[in-house]
């Protein structure tokens, strides 16, 4: 069996694991590639380790700016 390496995906792209069947790796998941492929993967930006993935949830919001209204003086 081939040694597989857990992977965070970065693009989604086709893979064949076996070299017969496709199928898809999908963006902003995790999952697992055959060893021997990771570091062409990782060089073309398709995957990364996962301690490296880009943070996406919980992001903060932007601050809101403030209103450029101001008050009629009387």
């Amino acid at each position: 069996m081939t040694e597989m390496k857990e992977v965070h995906v970065l693009c989604s792209v086709p893979l064949s694991d076996d070299g017969i069947q496709l199928r898809k790796l999908v963006k902003g998941t995790s999952d697992e590639v055959p060893a021997h492929l990771f570091a062409g993967l990782a060089a073309a930006g398709f995957v990364c380790e996962p301690d490296q993935a880009p943070i996406l949830s919980g992001a903060a919001e932007p601050e809101a700016k403030p209103s450029r209204r101001t008050r009629k003086e009387k």
